[in-house]
């Protein structure tokens, strides 16, 4: 009986022991394997993690050590520990690596230098930048802060320009990840940023997935994530709260998929802006679904400039819920903001077709809640309003305004929409 007390007693420990490890989230390491030798501590490489020191030069170590080192191609793992804070100027993780595959198991929280002064080598126009890259993957549970406090406050023209041996920083982005194959980033934090807080640029075979994205709703140009030029890019359970769009899908992109994710504040989900100065650019395949827009400025939106050229088409919102949210539908091809000069009635644009509303319900902080607003002579193709409910905030009746908007097909859509094609 003692024997059996004693065995059942032992028992119930490690039960304790294994649901205390599980209790508060997934397990957190707090050092490296000494037996695994693709473990990459940065503590290893003369990282100090007090939050004052800089540590940039310790994370390039673990870097080339990863990338082009003893331990390239063993499938390295860069290990950031958790409860440490880890002070980074901007730098470059650049590739190609000789690994296979690299992975960052980011537990500690990294932070950017608070000062503006204090920031240099941003030439990348970024604060750290991810490049030619094949199997990167970003984990863990800790935070990138921007620290964009100081920049927010700058006008544009109180930072540039610079002389050309200055290497100080125009208001950079956080994280930019350029010409990478077979990116995952999952788990961190990532809050204020300068500018964007993710950029892909040039990318394909993207997943980004459980991130947290923070900024104030007054903070300038903080976009959550900022896709161009990339293909192929999953973007699923995250929840965005930024001064700018929540995702904004820029030209050259394609087969984007976007599921579950809370959108606000800031200035909802948009494909755009595109043709700025004329410029040629192209969307298509992105499909949007199961997605919240609440306290945004807008929700799914479509922004083109007048004098662009290109094409927007394949377009998919579904399943969407909106609460005080002043445009949850908007599609605007004359789209200007432009801060510099007047804009101007242009005979090109980029074309939009084949786009699709679907189960878009809630209410709308303004009385207008469907605006489809195409240019003249050219106007938007193949729209289409499915099952639309959207009532104003106020309890006055919501109303939609539909111009140059052709082949349309309009169902069971709350307010009615009617066209004015010119």
């Amino acid at each position: 009986m003692t024997m059996a007390r004693h065995v059942s007693g032992f028992l119930a420990g490690i039960m304790i022991l294994c649901v205390a490890s599980t209790a508060f989230g997934s397990p957190r390491p707090l050092r490296s394997n000494e037996d695994d030798t693709s473990f990459l501590n940065v503590f290893d490489y003369g990282a100090k993690g007090d939050g004052q020191s800089d540590d940039s030069g310790a994370f390039l170590k673990a870097w080339e050590a990863a990338c082009n080192g003893d331990k390239a191609g063993q499938g390295p793992t860069i290990f950031v520990p958790y409860g440490k804070s880890f002070l980074l100027r901007p730098l470059q993780f650049q590739g190609p690596c000789k690994s296979e595959s690299i992975q960052f198991q980011i537990w500690g929280n990294i932070t950017a230098p608070a000062k503006i002064e204090e920031w240099h080598n941003c030439e990348s126009g970024s604060w750290i930048l991810f490049s030619e890259i094949t199997n990167l993957k970003l984990t863990g549970k800790g935070y990138f802060d921007g620290r964009g406090q100081a920049w927010w406050s700058k006008d544009e023209s109180q930072l540039l320009p610079h002389d050309d041996d200055d290497d100080s920083c125009d208001r950079p982005k956080a994280l930019t990840f350029l010409k990478i194959v077979n990116l995952e980033l999952s788990g961190p934090t990532h809050l204020n940023s300068p500018r964007a807080h993710i950029r892909l640029e040039d990318s394909t075979s993207v997943k980004l997935t459980d991130l947290l994205i923070q900024a104030p709703e007054d903070s300038p140009n903080t976009d959550g994530i900022a896709i161009g030029a990339s293909s192929h890019i999953e973007i699923r359970d995250c929840t965005i709260e930024t001064g700018d769009d929540c995702i904004a899908i820029k030209g050259g992109t394609s087969n984007i998929e976007v599921t579950n994710v809370k959108c606000g504040p800031g200035h909802g989900i948009s494909v755009g802006s595109l043709g700025y100065e004329g410029a040629h650019e192209t969307v298509e395949e992105v499909y949007v679904r199961n997605c919240e827009f609440k306290s945004s400025d807008n929700g799914a939106r479509i922004k083109t400039w007048e004098g662009g050229s290109g094409y927007v088409r394949g377009i998919l919102f579904e399943n969407i819920k909106v609460s005080d949210t002043k445009r949850p539908i908007i599609i605007d091809q004359s789209y200007c903001d432009d801060q510099k000069s007047s804009c101007k009635v242009a005979s090109s644009v980029v074309t939009i077709s084949d786009v699709t509303y679907r189960h878009v319900r809630g209410i709308s902080k303004s009385d207008l809640a469907i605006d489809l607003s195409c240019a003249a002579g050219t106007g938007c193709t193949n729209i289409v309003l499915d099952d639309i409910d959207l009532s104003s905030e106020d309890g006055e009746k919501s109303y939609a305004e539909c111009k140059n908007v052709f082949q349309a097909s309009f169902t069971s859509v709350n307010p009615p929409v009617s066209c004015q094609n010119s």
